[in-house]
């Protein structure tokens, strides 16, 4: 395999790394919209609802973090394909959503 198979590759890993962070922040969503609809404030926080959507919530940004190291690998070697925006943009934005979440500026 030679350099630019290599960087090929490291994108579409870090581009499925992102998507998948996405798809598991939606489940992280999901998970804590039935729980605040089924049982209040309450819910999140005393069930194993909530338990579920924060691990759900910490897997994605886990895989944020994946992503944007396959990513940042990916550009210093100066790859450019397009999905590479998307593996960039995940993780800075999920370091967002937990900061806000955890100061409790939302719930």
């Amino acid at each position: 395999m030679n350099a630019l198979e290599h960087t090929s590759t490291t994108s579409k890993w870090a581009a499925g790394a992102a998507i998948a962070a996405v798809v598991a922040l939606a489940i992280s969503a999901l998970i804590a919209a039935m729980a605040m609809w089924v049982g209040g404030q309450d819910a999140m926080t005393r069930s194993w609802e909530g338990a579920a959507a924060a691990a759900a919530f910490y897997v994605a940004v886990g895989l944020s973090l994946c992503g944007f190291a396959a990513g940042l690998n990916a550009k210093l070697s100066h790859n450019s394909d397009r999905g590479l925006w998307l593996a960039m943009a995940v993780f800075p934005v999920m370091v967002a959503v937990l900061v806000v979440v955890e100061t409790g500026v939302i719930l």
